[in-house]
């Protein structure tokens, strides 16, 4: 390629780069024809750059080098094609059924396949004796299987052994199936060329190779550079600063002093390129910044962009957790002209593919012809925000709670009729009809919008599965395909495309390789995120990956040191942010190469540590809200006192007056929900309901020990029906649904058990009423104003002892771990109280009736041993009993009508905000965002 000055760039830079000096090395050699040259860099992207500094600094025109990655550069010298990674994992899968005694499904194997294919990789990128290690492996899981008792293997540890032992099978198999297509992996094409060096330096065309800019090499490329570097023509140049190469304790220095020591197989001569002194010579400034959340730590770099004002060109925005992109991107000042992103974009991660996955999820559980769609992956479609562009409308649409739907029920638009269609549920269909609708909701979307762009890889991927089904035929349902779907995504990225000579750089870490900033901002510096903690799979044990000089965390770190410090190299100014929230990922801790910096920095570099607060006072937050009552307030209030006031309803307001203000008197409703299994309130409301079908032909009779013992035969026949009208279904119950119907068995029993227990003591029962309604009418003076209010309540069950004590019963099916007695009026403002509340309330009810008789509140508590519980009610240390106790529950609800009709009495949050835990307005308080 010719370049000059007719083609100069006008990029204007103050740094004098790395990639500056190799241009001013190749200018050095003399004359304008370097079309026999070749330079190696690590990646592409620094190519962009080399040309450029080359373009810069030539005074005339002339013949440009070839400049070329390593990978590009090994392929070229390869006999083989790259291979992608979906026909990789298929090709694989056809060498595995050839080979393997009991074939998995391709579901199951693409679960591990991808481990084995990055072990192989990795193993010939560092030329490692495959039948060797894999023989390791092999011997390590046998003596993992050994049982020193028997010496007998279990079928399973067989099984898995024999699948180990295929390892070097799968391998060489792999490999000839490639090499006979003329494909390769990555590491088959470097291990070709680093075996078969003296041919290829002996076909080469090239009168000098240059590798610049290498850090940590694998032993392919060691062999390669090591060949290379023999010839004489060629040269080796490091990017490398004294500060760390020098410190034998030093990670970021770790491979450059292996290859000068001559450890490994590349060995540096001695008088090698290059080695600065910068980190301790040139003067540098260095924010720390602490923030909280991701959205701050975009706020703070997007401000410092804001307070520059100088050519961008020269800085880079460097972001260890690619989440933090679209944040970042949506907080730059519009003022800021010209942004090139370099770093890539997870598919994954965009609103377009979890619009695919509500799709997938929905027809991977269903077998071919099904039409029975699952309500929870129909609300997950309907509400899905693409779903509602495309359909053009702002809701789901409401319609009957059910497990399933079928598809008539949901062919209710055209949109629905083309997402909700038993067409999906085969391979071809499911991916023919998908393109459809990617293709569908695309021309809803804004021509410039980004998700256009994912949906259009979206496209590519499902045609890209269409091939290989065509191809392999492997994939035989839409279960298997949404397992491979899910391989592929996380393999595939939107590579951002702008002008990356000028303007401000947003890339990743692994993209700022050879380039060098005077100003460099960097996100996410986190402990986890920098260095990543996250770990690869590999078969291959600690041990192994020690013994045959695979990376471990060790190795892996000291890149990431290396790329750390190598940034700060030429450097002017660096702000390092980080999220110091420690709920968030990272768990708040600043980068250990941070901390390293602090301890260790020269005296030429200046240090600042910042924190930027957020923290939000708890009235802002959660503000106290208080609700006055109007005319409108108190009118609404007397039609509830004429309606009738129910025991809960007032439990509601003692506990919470704002509570009750909401969902008595605002008439709020609680967000529907719709449980397809037994929740413990669904599981309750069946109990009582079996219990009333079950007593209910003794209602004014004598229980007998022969009755209660056909109550217990015939149980499942009153509580199957109680659940299915919980459920709202009349199928089979299976799953959780049998073991919670089994728990409400015998919980009915145990009821029936404690009646006849009674029975054998010499106590006879009678039943007097069940689910009875009850009444009475309280008159009350409140704010200056007499009022009547009604009381209502129903009781489980009222019945009669042969010792004339009238029980007032309440089925209880939670934890007895309540308050029973009551010492003193205080003690209902403990929350384990409110059971005793109700249950006194339904004795005040009952007993103003049957005021001759001893009436007694109690709860039958049927998940413990001990059922029966009475109410104790003491005061002055003296049990209340009969009308002195019905006299005092009057008091005490009298006194708490007042306060409800108090119009100088604001309804008001609760205090207790333990109460708010399960409370279905706690949003609307904003409680349930605080973390107390």
């Amino acid at each position: 390629m010719l370049i000059g000055q007719a083609a100069k760039s006008i990029t204007f830079r103050t740094v004098q780069t790395f990639l500056d000096d190799i241009a001013a090395e190749l200018l050095k050699q003399g004359g304008n024809d370097f079309s026999k040259t070749c330079i190696v860099l690590p990646n592409r992207r620094a190519g962009v750059f080399l040309r450029d500094a080359i373009s810069r600094q030539s005074n005339k025109a002339i013949w440009a080098p070839t400049i070329l990655s390593i990978e590009d550069f090994v392929f070229g010298l390869s006999s083989v094609v790259k291979v992608d990674r979906s026909t990789l994992l298929f090709a694989f899968y056809e060498i595995y059924k050839e080979l393997a005694d009991d074939p998995q499904t391709i579901e199951l194997f693409a679960n591990w396949a991808p481990v084995f294919l990055s072990d192989i990789n990795e193993l010939d990128l560092n030329l490692i004796d495959a039948e060797d290690i894999f023989a390791q492996l092999h011997s390590i899981e046998r003596i993992k299987k050994w049982n020193p008792s028997t010496g007998v293997k279990t079928e399973f540890q067989d099984k898995h052994l024999k699948f180990v032992e295929k390892f070097f099978p799968f391998y060489e198999q792999l490999r000839a199936f490639l090499k006979g297509k003329g494909l390769g992996y990555q590491g088959m094409a470097f291990r070709e060329v680093a075996e078969n060096m003296d041919s290829v330096v002996s076909r080469s065309d090239w009168d000098r190779v240059w590798f610049a800019g290498f850090n940590a090499l694998t032993v392919s490329e060691e062999h390669i550079l090591q060949a290379w570097q023999q010839l004489g023509n060629t040269k080796l140049f490091w990017d490398m600063d004294a500060f760390y190469a020098d410190d034998n304790m030093h990670e970021a220095g770790h491979y450059i002093r292996r290859y000068r020591s001559g450890s490994a197989h590349l060995k540096l001569t001695p008088n090698f390129d290059w080695k600065g002194d910068r980190l301790r010579s040139e003067t540098k400034s260095i924010d720390i910044v602490a923030t909280q959340r991701n959205m701050m730590q975009a706020q703070v770099a997007s401000s410092i962009l804001k307070n520059r004002d100088r050519n961008w060109t020269n800085t880079a925005l460097v972001l260890n957790d690619e989440q933090l992109l679209l944040p970042l991107l949506g907080t730059l000042p519009e003022t800021l002209s010209g942004v090139n992103i370099t770093m890539g974009y997870g598919l994954q991660h965009s609103q377009s593919a979890v619009f695919v996955e509500h799709v997938f999820r929905l027809y991977a559980g269903m077998g071919s012809g099904s039409d029975n769609f699952y309500h929870q992956h129909v609300a997950a479609i309907e509400n899905d925000p693409f779903f509602l562009l495309w359909a053009g409308v702002t809701s789901a649409k409401d319609r009957p709670n059910r497990v399933n739907y079928k598809q008539a029920d949901l062919a209710t638009s055209e949109w629905h009729q083309q997402v909700f269609s038993t067409e999906w549920c085969t391979v071809t269909g499911f991916l023919t009809r998908l393109k459809a609708l990617i293709n569908s909701v695309g021309s809803k979307l804004e021509k410039d919008s980004i998700e256009l762009e994912f949906l259009f890889l979206l496209d590519k991927l499902a045609q890209r599965l269409l091939d290989l089904t065509e191809e392999f035929g492997a994939i035989d349902s839409v279960k298997t395909l949404h397992t491979f779907w899910r391989q592929l995504l996380r393999n595939h990225q939107l590579d951002f495309v702008g002008e990356p000579l000028t303007g401000l750089q947003i890339m990743g870490m692994l993209e700022t390789r050879n380039l060098d900033f005077e100003e460099v901002i960097m996100l996410g510096v986190n402990e986890g995120n920098l260095p990543s903690t996250a770990h690869s799979n590999s078969y291959f044990t600690f041990d192994i990956r020690r013994a045959y000089g695979l990376a471990c965390q060790n190795e892996r770190d000291a890149v990431t040191a290396y790329h750390f410090y190598r940034l700060m190299q030429r450097a002017k100014r660096v702000t390092l942010i980080y999220d110091q929230d420690t709920d968030s990922f990272g768990g708040g801790e600043v980068s250990r190469y941070v901390k390293q910096l602090l301890l260790e920095r020269p005296e030429n570099i200046s240090i600042r540590e910042l924190h930027i607060d957020q923290d939000i006072p708890d009235s802002v937050l959660a503000p106290s809200i208080s609700i006055h009552k109007t005319a409108t307030e108190l009118n609404r209030l007397q039609e509830i006192a004429d309606y009738g006031i129910s025991p809960s309803a007032l439990n509601t307001f003692r506990t919470c007056s704002l509570k009750y203000y909401l969902r008595y008197v605002a008439k709020v409703k609680e967000a529907d929900s719709f449980e397809e299994e037994m929740d413990s309130a669904m599981l309750g409301s069946a109990i009582h309901d079996a219990l009333e079908a079950l007593y209910t032909p003794f209602v004014g009779k004598q229980l007998t020990v022969s009755g209660l013992h056909e109550m217990k035969k015939r149980t499942e026949d009153f509580l199957l029906p109680s659940f299915h009208k919980q459920l709202k279904t009349d199928e089979a119950l299976t799953g959780q649904d049998l073991l919670a119907f089994e728990v409400a068995k015998t919980y009915v029993h145990k009821a029936i058990d404690h009646d006849l227990a009674t029975i054998e003591r010499g106590q006879e029962i009678s039943v007097v009423g069940l689910e009875r309604e009850l009444t009475e009418e309280l008159s009350i003076t409140s704010g200056g104003t007499q009022r009547v209010v009604s009381l209502k309540g129903k009781a489980d069950r009222i019945d009669q002892l042969s010792d004339g004590i009238i029980r007032v019963i309440d089925y209880k099916t939670g934890n007895a771990d309540k308050k029973f007695e009551i010492k003193s009026k205080e003690d209902f403002e403990d929350s384990k109280s409110d059971n005793a509340f109700q249950l006194l309330f339904y004795h005040l009810l009952y007993a103003d009736t049957k005021a001759s008789q001893q009436t007694e509140p109690m709860g039958f508590y049927l998940r413990p041993k001990e059922i029966e519980r009475k109410i104790s009610v003491s005061e002055d240390k003296v049990r209340l009993e009969g009308s002195e106790l019905r006299d005092y529950v009057e008091d005490l609800v009298t006194e708490l009508l007042v306060q409800l009709f108090d119009p100088s009495l604001p309804f008001e949050q609760t205090e207790d905000e333990k109460r708010c835990k399960y409370c279905d307005f706690a949003g609307f308080c904003q409680r349930a965002t605080t973390d107390k």
